[in-house]
């Protein structure tokens, strides 16, 4: 079987599995919400800078959800706007890919623009296995991540939660809103975010 294996693990996180739980459990820990929202965004960078965020949106979602996650993640290669159609390995395991729905989107499926070092997507799929065990994937690479390519993008999964009926899925997209600027700009721009 083919997978999308591991490219950024012992880089933005633990290859590990053992080490890797440990540091979800302690992310996790006391974020219970007892909420289920429908989407978050949660960042990419290192779990050293970014896992305690990412925790607190993940535990937005039903601890009990086992539908699946549609992934958005911008490109940092500059690879154009694809779905990955492939399981994902994580160290805790495989993350089942939702073909199904992968299938119904008009989109190219890409599997190189996935696996190329690529950590926007990577980095919150072992987030998913830890809290959602059963839950599956769909992968969205975004090449041009301006306002009309993401109208785009939402008016294709619109018409593919049309035409497949899905009402079991829930949405992350992954930003790091910003790199390099100063605190006072950061503060702002994620407050009008």
């Amino acid at each position: 079987m083919k997978i999308r294996t591991c490219a950024v693990a012992g880089m933005f996180y633990p290859r590990d599995p053992h080490h890797l739980e440990q540091l979800l459990e302690k992310f996790f820990r006391d974020k219970d919400r007892g909420t289920d929202v429908f989407g978050v965004v949660s960042p990419h960078a290192g779990y050293p800078y970014s896992g305690e965020v990412s925790a607190t949106a993940f535990s937005a979602f039903d601890p009990e959800f086992s539908g699946t996650f549609v992934l958005i993640g911008p490109s940092h290669r500059g690879y154009r706007t694809s779905v990955s159609l492939l399981p994902w390995e994580t160290p805790l395991g495989i993350v089942d890919n939702d073909q199904e729905f992968g299938s119904a989107l008009d989109l190219d499926c890409d599997e190189v623009s996935h696996q190329d070092t690529e950590n926007s997507l990577e980095v919150q799929v072992p987030f998913i296995k830890y809290r959602f065990p059963r839950a599956r994937i769909v992968p969205i690479l975004m090449g041009d991540q301006e306002y009309p390519s993401a109208v785009r993008l939402s008016e294709v999964i619109l018409d593919a939660v049309r035409e497949t009926g899905r009402s079991d899925l829930r949405f992350v997209a992954s930003s790091d809103f910003s790199h390099y600027v100063p605190a006072e700009k950061a503060h702002r721009d994620d407050h009008y975010a």
